[in-house]
């Protein structure tokens, strides 16, 4: 009993061990939200403990993927003139100055500028196959890097095992997750994903016979078939971490789309994920077993040899015949000095001439001298780069003044549409929604409009049954071809006409009645049974939502006759990406309804008074009201025209007026921009609009491409600046935020989704292969989740091809990591940073960049560590 009771002890601490290798392991990949809402996320999220130059590194070794652009990327940057040299030289030679070679200092000068060179040609393939003692002696230098074993066999031999691997684990999960098609669905789905696969793995066809035996062999639960087949393959409990993040890099799609049901769901998909892995790669390779689980990298020798090759013979023999000093230290250098270096100094050279050139154009800006009159409207812009031209215009046009915060509008809401059966939470990702709210209908109208609706629905369900049964796809194509043929004629020859015409067929059948929203919540706080959330918002949670809003963007006197506030949305035709182009701050949705509850809200009489009692005195005639910027076509439309005074009326036509204005010129500037198209273009709204409605398109707007900095702080300071689209205008005025809560806020939510932002299109750009999702023309959308190239490629994470690149050659997004500018004192700066380490880590650790501009001392850069308040600018 004694023996059993301890064993038992044991293997419950071998399993606190391999959970913990697991909940460490999955930091490697971000999850991955479903397409239907695309929220953008960095994909190194959960790595930024260590600085981006060691993820760098550590990535190259795991996964055998760079994220710094690479050469050709380069070479554009400094064609188009967006590098200055002189700074790459300047950071080039701060790096020989800050390392130490046994070398001359000549040699170690030369071989660096090499390195440097950006042409391309392609180096001499070295053979190194047989050359087993410079590996031991660059194994010295170079630690071992942990593979999966199928990749090395995969490496080494004729073998494809580890793509057997990988096209078997996609095959059973892509079974597993599909839930959009449910006549198709995995046999014992309800057991959970690894019993299914474990009662299903002894038919498949993919396994032979022996493998198909030796499956009998594995545990029937997750952890236990993990450990099981993580011993069979010996990798000892040291290297499990480790072992356990090599599979997961081999497929982060999947892996990553399961860690964000595992999150939503409460579930351990992931868990399962990596025990199938592991287990069908020990029922492949058990037959060539043992194999080392790290291994010394011929590639990382190979690039070494390679790097010196210009300068003398590079083979094995000359290597070996070297003084051992000698050697050594040319190893080191290669090493040290390896494309991921030069890439790095390449790419904060192009950062800092970005930099430079923002603060040039700052200090030369012209100061707004003229005073202005009282503004006719307020306009609250969500703070997507795409809002700046549109607020630049505005504010060039009448007499407006426009601020920018979150488009979510501060309001943590879940919405559920009169139209649509799913409650969806309207807010960042980052955060959890605390009330429920409800579009409600018209007594009168609500039966005729669900009976329509449930029509409407039913019609859709049986269309989409019928296409994925056994008989009916095959009958499908008869019944309905000639109509559904028709209207593929018509969309790709008239696709504006088209759509207008089925919007206005659909409108008069289906047309949607009046609604309102339920704002007040009931004094028995009843709670949402669809999302277990309190239905709309006690008095004191209104007022503190609208004066938390106000305070944050420094609006709080001088209120003009109308704020608005404007969401913004996107229309394309054909596109799985659509949610990409919505707006982020709501969840891959549009803002309008966060508009139009938030206005509602603001123009309460009852809040208005509590407000008052704050200090934020509102004045009667002030008018709060709701519309949306659709971007794709660069317009502006009213979510509800309130009633109005005569005056009111006045001061609107003159709104509308300076809408219509500034529409055409802001369609033709953003056309001119897109691949095909130039700035002849003489209808620039129809084709926007065309554009909008086509589904052939693949690229309706470039959506946040060439985002670079944010800003956070008071209009004044880049009003007259044109940021080209490319800055995110968070408003705020450090005189209302004595303590720092309000700076603290916007750099725990908008600055955190900025910086995601940023991240997935630097991603995207630098490893398209890798980060990015390909080629839109060859995408299939799979599980309802996300896309994949043709069949059996992984789940793609990151952006189509069409949003960062201009052409096959030509890039259009600068990769470059985000520049954060906070107009406030440098020592409130300092302190909001102190106080919340885990933003302090992105500066830190070179995630993003910071700039400061003190009312005081005027613009200046932070060093790598702000504890020491050094500065390393002006």
């Amino acid at each position: 009993m004694a023996l059993s009771a301890l064993e038992q002890n044991k293997s419950t601490t071998h399993e606190a061990l391999l959970r913990d290798a697991i909940e460490q392991a999955k930091k490697v990949v971000a999850p991955l939200w479903p397409i239907t809402t695309f929220a953008a996320r960095s994909p190194w999220l959960d790595l930024e403990s260590m600085t981006f130059e060691e993820t760098a590194r550590f990535l190259q070794k795991r996964a055998g993927v760079s994220i710094y652009p690479q050469k050709a990327l380069l070479r554009q940057a400094v064609k188009e003139h967006k590098i200055d040299q002189k700074l790459v030289e300047r950071r080039l030679q701060r790096w020989i100055k800050e390392h130490s070679f046994a070398l001359d200092p000549r040699e170690v000068a030369a071989f660096c500028q090499h390195q440097m060179a950006l042409d391309a040609s392609k180096p001499r393939d070295l053979a190194i196959a047989k050359s087993q003692e410079l590996e031991a002696i660059f194994a010295h230098i170079d630690s071992p890097s942990t593979t999966t074993k199928s990749t090395w066999l995969e490496e080494n031999t004729q073998q494809a095992l580890a793509t057997k691997v990988d096209l078997a684990l996609i095959k059973w999960t892509k079974l597993y997750t599909n839930r959009s098609q449910d006549g198709w669905m995995m046999p014992g789905v309800n057991k959970g994903f690894f019993l299914a696969w474990r009662n299903a793995i002894a038919y498949d066809p993919m396994l032979t016979k022996q493998e198909r035996k030796r499956s009998a062999s594995v545990p029937k639960d997750a952890i236990g078939a993990l450990a099981f087949s993580l011993d069979a393959l010996g990798v000892c409990e040291s290297e499990q971490q480790a072992y356990l993040e090599a599979h997961l890099l081999r497929l982060p799609g999947y892996a990553g789309m399961l860690r964000y049901l595992d999150q939503t769901n409460h579930t351990s998909l992931l868990v399962a994920f990596l025990a199938i892995a592991v287990t069908l790669e020990w029922l492949f390779i058990e037959p060539y077993l043992p194999i080392a689980s790290t291994q010394t990298s011929k590639e990382t020798l190979r690039q070494a040899l390679q790097a010196w090759s210009p300068w003398f013979d590079a083979t094995e023999a000359t290597w070996l015949s070297m003084p051992k000093e000698l050697r050594f230290e040319r190893f080191r250098l290669a090493h040290a000095f390896s494309d991921l270096t030069s890439h790095q100094i390449w790419l904060e050279a192009w950062e800092e001439t970005e930099l430079l050139h923002f603060k040039t154009s700052w200090q030369k800006r012209t100061p707004v001298l003229k005073i202005k009159k009282p503004p006719i409207a307020q306009w609250l812009f969500c703070i997507d780069v795409r809002s700046e031209p549109i607020r630049r215009a505005l504010e060039q046009t009448g007499d407006f003044e426009t601020f920018g915060a979150a488009g979510f509008f501060g309001l943590p809401i879940a919405i559920k549409k009169a139209d649509s059966e799913r409650v969806h939470p309207a807010l960042p990702v980052l955060l959890a929604p605390k009330h429920h709210i409800e579009e409600q209908l018209d007594p009168d109208d609500k039966t005729s409009y669900e009976e329509k609706k449930h029509a409407h629905h039913a019609l859709s369900h049986a269309f989409h049954l019928l296409k994925q049964s056994t008989l009916g796809s095959l009958l499908l194509p008869e019944a309905t071809g000639p109509l559904l043929g028709l209207q593929m004629v018509l969309q790709s020859i008239l696709p504006t006409q088209t759509e207008r015409t089925q919007r206005s067929w659909l409108s008069k059948w289906f047309h949607k009645p009046a609604t309102t929203f339920t704002l007040t919540a009931n004094k028995q706080a009843e709670k949402a049974p669809s999302s277990a959330l309190t239905i709309g918002f006690t008095l004191e949670e209104k007022v503190n939502y609208v004066a938390q809003q106000l305070r944050l963007i420094g609006l709080t006197q001088h209120f003009a006759p109308f704020v608005i506030l404007c969401g913004h949305e996107s229309h394309s035709t054909n596109n799985p990406y659509a949610a990409k182009l919505e707006c982020g701050a709501c969840g891959g949705a549009s803002g309008e309804a966060n508009a139009s509850i938030f206005a509602a809200i603001a123009n309460e009489a009852d809040v208005r008074n509590k407000l008052a009692s704050e200090g934020i005195i509102i004045p009667e005639e002030t008018i709060f009201v709701a519309a949306k910027q659709i971007t794709s076509i660069d317009k502006i439309e009213w979510v509800n025209k309130p009633t109005l005074t005569e005056t009111q009326k006045a001061h609107f036509t003159t709104i509308d007026q300076a809408l219509h204005e500034i529409r055409e010129p802001l369609n033709h500037a953003r056309m001119a921009n897109l691949p095909h198209l130039d700035r002849s273009i003489t209808r620039p709204t129809q084709t926007a609009q065309r554009m909008a409605h086509d589904w052939s398109e693949v690229r309706p707007e470039w959506g946040l491409a060439k985002n670079s900095a944010m800003i956070i702080g008071k209009r004044a300071i880049s009003e007259t600046m044109d940021l080209q689209g490319r800055v995110f205008l968070h408003s705020y005025d450090w005189h209302q935020d004595h303590d720092g809560a309000l700076l603290a806020g916007i750099l725990a939510g908008p600055a955190t989704v900025a910086q995601w932002i940023n991240l997935q299109y630097y991603a995207s750009t630098v490893a398209p292969h890798y980060y990015g999702s390909g080629q839109k023309a060859l995408q299939t959308v799979t599980s309802g989740l996300g896309v994949m190239q043709g069949n059996a490629s992984d789940l793609l994470t990151g952006l189509p091809w069409q949003s960062v690149m201009q052409s096959d050659e030509t890039f259009y997004h600068d990769p470059i990591r985000l520049l954060l500018i906070i107009e406030a004192p440098r020592e409130l700066v300092l302190k909001v940073l102190e106080e919340n380490p885990t933003f302090r880590q992105k500066i830190e650790n070179h995630w993003l960049r910071l700039a400061i501009i003190d009312p005081h001392h005027g613009f200046s850069t932070l060093s790598d560590k702000i504890a020491s308040h050094n500065a390393c600018g002006e």
